[in-house]
């Protein structure tokens, strides 16, 4: 009744797939309405996009916002602007923009992504 929320790192690993490049998956768990725990997963992104296992646990950073999103907000207080990039990516510049929280017009999705990766990331990112 009184547990305790943990705050989750998550798991990354690489898997194959036959008709393209590797790619990079991130595991977590989640708790139902029921209570009962359910393994998830999502796809990063390829080997390609993110050639090393440090790259790829970058664009994790801002999916293990959202799924720690319940717990302690001492645990989270201390988050990057690198961390806030990424998650930003993550939910709101998908690559298919349809599936963003606001879609988003493709030119505008393409220019923030340029912004981030030319302007803002150097810059502040640091």
């Amino acid at each position: 009744m009184f547990k305790r929320k943990r705050y989750q790192q998550g798991c990354l690993s690489r898997e194959r797939r036959k008709p393209q490049s590797d790619v990079w998956v991130f595991r977590w768990r989640e708790t139902g309405p029921n209570g009962r725990k359910r393994n998830r997963k999502t796809v990063i992104g390829t080997t390609l996009q993110f050639p090393t296992e440090s790259l790829a646990r970058t664009a994790a950073d801002g999916l293990r916002l959202e799924i720690n999103k319940e717990a302690p907000n001492t645990l989270t207080s201390s988050i990057t602007f690198g961390q806030l990039i990424a998650h930003y990516q993550q939910r709101e510049l998908p690559d298919d923009v349809s599936q963003a929280r606001v879609p988003k017009a493709h030119s505008t999705a393409v220019t923030y992504r340029r912004y981030l990766r030319r302007w803002i990331r150097p810059r502040w990112d640091a």
